[in-house]
């Protein structure tokens, strides 16, 4: 059985929206962040992940993650040993999608 990983994605656009909700789909333990609470709405209420409304280019949102044992159990994990990282720019805005793997 594979391995499940834990994602974060940054910005819900229809991209980010859906990359989030095919991994948490797919088994994937998912945090999905943005700045507008609208746009995590879209995930729909049959989204198994987490949602975090902020900017996840702020230390702020790091620092969220820290105040909640569940994330900061993530971030310091120490059997990840892989990460990907994607960005894309739409309409002059980035965002960005995390993966924590084990390999």
């Amino acid at each position: 059985m594979a391995k499940r990983a834990r994602i974060i994605v940054v910005g819900c656009s229809m991209f980010g929206t859906a990359v989030a909700r095919a991994l948490s789909g797919a088994g994937h333990d998912v945090i999905a962040v943005d700045m507008q609470e609208g746009a995590l709405d879209a995930l729909g209420d049959d989204f198994d992940g987490e949602i975090i409304t902020g900017d996840g280019k702020s230390a702020q949102v790091l620092e969220e993650w820290q105040d909640s044992p569940a994330h900061n159990e993530n971030l310091l994990r120490e059997n990840f040993n892989g990460i990907g990282v994607g960005v894309a720019k739409v309409k002059g805005e980035y965002y960005y999608c995390q993966l924590f793997v084990q390999r």
